[in-house]
């Protein structure tokens, strides 16, 4: 039985139209929460950057100058059946100025829909209200599998208003733990397994590790303690060389933290070399999956490597609370390295019919492909053309 909370399921509802309303005040949205919650629990196919523990506190930190909540809610035969957690903003594509429509967390690559399966279109219901608006020049929602059926009632709602749809495709890293820790090294490379001591001997030469861990059932009060040692590990990792972290992140990432850590689902590990604080990862625990919600290291440390230390040494007990899947956001190249598994995504654009648009449409996506098309075509003409080659002196 796994120590963190599980998520319930209800029954699917009667098909009937669907009603949407949009909502951009931050007390109208939080006014939803209850609804919301019944909802998040009867979606089976979704992750956690939806719900209200993270959407909510991401628009209370990161709107306002420029960022308005957008969230649209589609409602069914009285209940809410799907929801739209958006924000707009003025943002660029292809270097042209224009305002964007994204999902809530679009910077951590998260975000997504939430419907019911057996819900009446509402993500398409939702798309063809926000196309009303006409008060953006670009939607952009990542987070899609390729066969997803949201993304294909997003493509039928665009085609019906007008929009046209260009797509780009990426991944995420998952890691599969359901056979164990060792399992998982098993099924990875020989040169993975060498690393992975090598890595751990380097690390137990330079001092004595240690790990420390908030985890259910830890009492709520005992979470702050934690939570500051993280952001003084984040004052100085590598991105504190950019400036100080942002007071937006800090109370964003202190208020998810704490919401997630009431439902019993936050993981908060932290190493320590010689007693001192050398890297943290926190996790958010759900259904079985642990998602990968944030990690960095104190940079004085870099050259061991703490942060990937630290990942492996939760791996290892995972299995014995209930996790079975990992799941990293960000499309890097390092996370090859430990991944079992690359989910494919789709990220799609729908274009309005502004100058703005259309300009950016062109200078992002279309007059690059035409520019590789013409190289590409080139070089096999230089290749069929013995003439066009470069004469050598003999």
């Amino acid at each position: 039985m796994s120590r963190y909370e599980s998520a319930l399921t209800s029954e699917p509802h009667d098909p009937v139209s669907v009603e949407v309303d949009w909502y951009d005040r931050l007390e109208h949205i939080e006014a939803l929460e209850p609804a919301w919650r019944s909802l998040e629990k009867c979606v089976g196919s979704r992750m956690i950057f939806a719900g209200p523990d993270f959407v909510i506190p991401w628009y209370r930190h990161f709107c306002g100058s420029g960022w308005t909540p957008l969230l649209g809610t589609a409602c069914a035969g009285g209940r809410l059946v799907g929801l739209a957690p958006l924000v707009m903003w003025n943002g660029s594509l292809g270097k042209v100025p224009l305002r964007r429509v994204d999902f809530a967390g679009h910077q951590w690559d998260a975000g997504e829909f939430l419907a019911e399966e057996n819900a009446p279109r509402p993500a398409g219901a939702l798309l063809e209200a926000l196309a009303q608006r006409r008060k953006f020049d670009v939607l952009c929602f990542g987070g899609f599998e390729p066969q997803s059926r949201i993304l294909g009632e997003l493509r039928d709602a665009a085609a019906r208003v007008g929009f046209p749809a260009i797509t780009k495709s990426y991944a995420y890293a998952t890691v599969d733990l359901r056979g164990g820790f060792e399992a998982y090294c098993r099924s990875m490379t020989n040169n993975f397994r060498r690393n992975l001591r090598r890595h751990r001997s380097k690390v137990e030469s330079a001092g004595v590790p240690g790990l420390d861990r908030f985890l259910p059932p830890q009492p709520i009060g005992a979470l702050p303690e934690y939570l500051e040692r993280v952001f003084r590990i984040q004052e100085r990792s590598w991105k504190a060389r950019m400036g100080p972290p942002s007071p937006r992140h800090r109370g964003f990432f202190d208020e998810s933290v704490r919401r997630f850590a009431e439902r019993g689902m936050i993981d908060i590990g932290i190493l320590t070399i010689d007693g001192e604080d050398a890297a943290f990862l926190v996790g958010v625990v759900e259904r079985g999956v642990y998602y990968d919600f944030n990690i960095s290291f104190d940079s004085r440390f870099e050259n061991l490597s703490p942060g990937t230390y630290l990942l492996h040494e939760i791996l290892r007990t995972l299995p014995d609370a209930g996790v079975h899947t990992v799941v990293s956001h960000g499309d890097h190249e390092y996370k090859r390295r430990w991944a079992t598994g690359l989910v494919p995504q789709t990220r799609v654009f729908f274009f309005g019919s502004g100058p703005r648009a259309v300009l950016a449409r062109a200078t992002r996506f279309m007059l690059p492909a035409a520019w590789r098309s013409l190289r590409r075509r080139s070089a096999r003409a230089a290749s069929k053309d013995p003439g066009s080659q470069r004469w050598t002196r003999s």
